[in-house]
């Protein structure tokens, strides 16, 4: 997340540890990106524009990626012992089918 600055799209600022906050370029609104022990979750704060809604949609596509990569696609850990594990096996679905734009 952090090269979407190269971009000017976002702007990372790491909020903690467990807390990334991205503004994105119109100022319209943010989203904070939260790792908890037993969750990880986004909450989005202000009042978004149309594009906003849009480019965060794309962004959080590329988070749910990048947690199913650890979660599913390591070949050499086995699952009990993996960084990422699901109550749900559809989580990653769940949520993807939540954001209003998918990407190409």
């Amino acid at each position: 997340m952090i090269s979407l600055q190269d971009k000017g799209t976002w702007r990372a600022n790491e909020n903690s540890a467990t807390k990334l906050d991205m503004f994105f370029k119109d100022n319209s609104a943010m989203f904070q990106l939260v790792l908890d022990n037993d969750k990880i979750y986004i909450d989005r704060y202000g009042q978004p524009s149309l594009q906003y809604v849009l480019q965060e949609s794309l962004v959080l596509h590329k988070v749910l990626d990048e947690i199913n990569k650890l979660a599913n696609e390591v070949d050499d850990i086995e699952e009990e012992n993996r960084l990422i594990q699901f109550d749900d096996p559809d989580a990653i679905e769940q949520a993807r089918s939540s954001l209003p734009a998918r990407p190409n």
